[in-house]
């Protein structure tokens, strides 16, 4: 009788670990989706950018010379703190 119901103890602790695994492997994509969305978020509401004008001549300032120029710098501790915030 106690073989029987140790049997049944291993049996059922043998199919818990199995449906864990299985429930973890099917939720790590999951995770990767979003840790890369966060990333994505996050690098996007980090930037710090900023409009340059174009030269305006000494000379005659009705002439100019270069196109509007529009730089973005990333602001580091910013992302960090994004990141941290989304749990990563």
């Amino acid at each position: 009788m106690e073989n029987s119901s140790t049997t049944q103890i291993v049996k059922t602790a043998v199919i818990m670990i199995g449906v864990i695994v299985a429930i973890s492997l099917l939720l790590s994509p999951t995770d990767k989706f979003l840790r890369v969305k966060a990333v994505e978020i996050c690098s996007t509401t980090s930037r710090f950018e900023e409009t340059i004008p174009p030269v305006v001549s000494a000379e005659d300032p009705t002439v100019t010379t270069g196109n509007v120029k529009r730089v973005s710098y990333p602001v580091q501790d910013i992302f960090q703190k994004c990141l941290k915030a989304a749990g990563y």
